[in-house]
């Protein structure tokens, strides 16, 4: 995982310096690499971690498309003619199937096995339209705002139901404007729901509010740092807020049993910042102090929650989120106090508690692979440390004869690409490495 995407460039040409011997791990261990870490190298620039980002965020979109095919029915494609009626093509067999849509249309998308959705040409009604029976249901309109309102608007969709939110603008106005839910069921109705009391943060001005669904009810998740408004009291300010998709209102934390009171200023609440796992299933919720100088502190509280479990809960004082294991098995924690990366396999066990990785840095990077994680070495920032998913340390490998420090590393099956400042002589430019670094049979067998 990288922490700190900010910058990219791709490097291109690999390079394997002569003289140098590949690391290895511990004395008796058996966990040297099969083969010696192949070097990428680029002069100094400005933007040098895209190597590493690019092929997650590609991974990323890929498994999104797979998991929700908006264009495809068994193996046909959606489309929308220049005619406007919706058809499903089969560009390979040359077949084509009018689906009788019973006006011209300007878009359409799969919902759910054989549910459409499609919006008229000519205004913004929708239909909702079943390949199987060929019937089509007139939704009714869902009116976009104007442009010059900085109205955010953000569409999402698991396998029952698509939800439709109107976030205020970064002026700190709330977007007056309703929420709208449709069931991927024929005969039921188009939801509107009163507008939210939420706008954007002043100062954040990302165009895209992006919303998924939290367990196996109708919750949501609003990524995105929001502010709160309510009647009577101050804003409040947090990242992330839960929407109740059956009645398009915003849930307050006590309804999941978190009682922690949020920070507060003179103008202003600061609440929590909510994480959702990756396969959607866990949330965490952590809580910050205000200091006497006016800054706020990570780490009061996390709370943990399980999605497919409601009143399902745990709570440790002291840590914050780091990060997820990318297939929901885990989560990276940091106990601020003892200043200690902490791991916590997923589900845990009843009384279970993170496990301290002892050996890895607090703030480095962190890869997660098909059997555990790596880390860059507290001791050393040009090392890393292997573990388990259990948390147990099953290697360590000290890369400072090749490099400086490692400021990034991405996780691929059994393999970790490392992101690094190469070892130069004094006074030579800066200049940028990209390891790979295969782990095949690196670990032992995990209970």
């Amino acid at each position: 995982m990288l922490l700190n995407p900010e910058n990219g460039m791709s490097p291109s040409g690999p390079h394997r310096p002569e003289g140098r011997r590949p690391p290895s791990g511990p004395s008796g261990s058996g966990l040297g690499f099969p083969a010696a870490p192949e070097l990428i190298l680029r002069p100094h620039v400005e933007t040098a971690a895209l190597a590493i980002w690019a092929p997650r965020s590609a991974a990323r979109l890929q498994e999104q498309q797979e998991a929700f095919p908006t264009d495809r029915i068994d193996g046909y494609r959606l489309q929308v003619g220049a005619d406007g009626r919706v058809r499903l093509e089969d560009a390979e067999q040359g077949a084509v199937r009018d689906l009788g849509a019973p006006v011209p249309m300007s878009r359409a998308l799969v919902m759910t096995g054989t549910i459409v959705l499609a919006r008229e040409r000519e205004g913004p009604v929708w239909w909702r339209g079943d390949v199987a029976t060929g019937r089509w249901e007139r939704l009714g309109e869902i009116p976009e705002p104007p442009a010059e309102d900085w109205i955010f608007q953000s569409w999402a969709w698991d396998r029952s139901e698509w939800i439709g939110l109107a976030i205020g603008s970064v002026l700190g106005q709330p977007a007056h404007l309703p929420s709208w839910r449709i069931l991927a069921r024929s005969g039921t109705s188009l939801q509107s729901f009163p507008p939210l009391p939420i706008a954007r943060i002043p100062g954040d001005g990302e165009a895209v509010c992006e919303l998924f669904p939290w367990g196996t009810s109708s919750r949501w998740m609003l990524w995105r740092p929001v502010e709160i408004q309510k009647p009577g009291s101050k804003p409040l300010w947090q990242f992330g807020a839960l929407i109740d998709g059956t009645s398009g209102r915003v849930m307050s934390l006590a309804e999941l049993g978190i009682q922690d009171p949020p920070a507060e200023s003179v103008a202003v609440r600061f609440g929590p910042s909510l994480s959702l796992s990756p396969d959607g299933r866990w949330l965490a919720v952590g809580f910050r102090d205000l200091g006497p100088d006016g800054t706020l502190r990570e780490g009061r509280s996390l709370y943990l929650l399980d999605g497919e479990r409601p009143g399902w809960m745990r709570r440790w004082e002291g840590r914050r989120w780091i990060a997820w294991e990318p297939s929901g098995g885990g989560l990276a924690l940091y106990h601020v106090q003892r200043g200690q990366l902490e791991w916590l396999r997923l589900p845990p066990d009843p009384s279970a508690e993170p496990v301290a990785l002892m050996d890895a840095a607090p703030t480095g990077p962190i890869a997660f692979l098909a059997h555990g994680l790596v880390t860059v070495s507290r001791a050393n920032p040009a090392a890393l440390s292997l573990w388990d998913r259990a948390g147990r340390q099953q290697g360590e490998w000290d890369l400072s004869a090749v490099v400086e420090r490692i400021y990034g590393l991405l996780g691929e099956g059994e393999r970790v690409w490392i992101g690094a400042f190469e070892r130069v002589a004094s006074g030579t430019p800066c200049r940028f490495a990209l390891l790979e670094l295969p782990l095949a049979g690196s670990f032992t067998d995990t209970p």
